[in-house]
């Protein structure tokens, strides 16, 4: 009978129990900070390979390449550091 296959199922699902639930608030909390920094390196990644091939596209020497690449990488990460550190103060308040 068509009608009795559903009786036993609850329409709603159970949440699920964690044993610890110290640690199932630690792993949320930390959630955002790993999505952050995933977003971080691979912004990092794509900016400075992009700087590194317009550089090299111009022609400039391996020195000033390099030279580029390096203030390149450490001025986004100050700007990173500066834009995640404005918006955490700013969501705390």
């Amino acid at each position: 009978n068509e009608d009795d296959a559903g009786v036993g199922i609850s329409a709603s699902p159970q949440p699920e129990t964690h044993p610890h639930p110290a640690h199932t608030d630690h792993l949320v909390k930390s959630r955002q900070y790993y999505r952050d920094m995933v977003l971080g390196v691979n912004d990092g990644l794509v900016s400075t390979f992009l700087l590194v091939a317009g550089v090299v596209g111009g022609g400039m020497d391996v020195e000033a390449t390099l030279l580029t690449s390096i203030s390149g990488a450490i001025a986004g990460a100050i700007s990173m550091f500066a834009g995640e550190y404005v918006a955490t103060k700013s969501q705390n308040e």
